[in-house]
């Protein structure tokens, strides 16, 4: 047997929880994004991976005065700070971190959500490709309307942190998880790292299917 040292490397984290208030707030939500987006064509930013899909601009949260909508703002952002807090605290990542490690407490991280939107579906087949958010650390998605999502595509897909161009046995541990596809559910919240690619299966619902999502920086 040689002597040798090993990492395990590239551990990449997601998350996935649900809003517990989401009955009480949807409806009001989603006559507020209907009324003030609904029906509209824009998908200025890299719109040719994206079809028949309304994206707002990225101040979403910012521009809203609506309780339903301010609640999704603080649900995230409170949410995040608290998975992304007790998952290193509690040694979930492969590597450890010293319990006195004072960086990992509410003192010191200071979660902000920089920029938000909203993606509303214009007609049958909105899509978009795959793409990741540059100059942020992590993504969130808030499902707010996708009652007919499944059956009828709109999944998301998060990939794996690596290319693998090419396979045999020899890299057989890299064949499996390559893709990762979010069951969407009405409430449900997904946060990964922002360089994950990532995509959302072309929708063919009757009904418009709502996505909100945020860029998540941590200082």
């Amino acid at each position: 047997m040689s002597n040798y040292t090993y990492w395990n490397l590239w551990s990449t984290p997601l998350f996935e929880c649900f809003d517990e208030k989401y009955d009480e707030i949807k409806n009001d939500a989603i006559a507020y994004c209907i009324k003030n987006h609904g029906g509209k064509e824009r998908s200025h930013v890299a719109s040719g991976i994206k079809s028949e899909l309304y994206e707002s601009d990225f101040s979403f949260f910012k521009n809203s005065d609506n309780d339903s909508i301010r609640h999704i703002e603080n649900v995230m952002k409170t949410t995040f700070e608290n998975i992304f807090l007790d998952y290193f605290q509690s040694g979930h990542h492969q590597f450890s971190i010293d319990d006195s490690h004072e960086i990992f407490s509410r003192t010191y991280v200071d979660v902000r959500m920089e920029e938000s939107w909203i993606h509303m579906s214009n007609d049958k087949g909105s899509w978009h490709g795959t793409h990741d958010h540059p100059m942020t650390s992590w993504a969130g998605i808030y499902y707010l309307k996708v009652d007919e999502v499944n059956g009828n595509g709109g999944h998301n897909l998060i990939r794996q942190p690596f290319k693998n161009m090419y396979k045999d046995f020899g890299n057989f541990f890299q064949h499996e998880f390559v893709v990762r596809e979010v069951t969407p559910e009405n409430g449900k919240m997904v946060f990964f790292p922002a360089n994950i690619l990532h995509n959302a299966t072309p929708y063919y619902g009757v009904d418009t299917r709502m996505v909100i999502a945020t860029n998540i920086n941590v200082y």
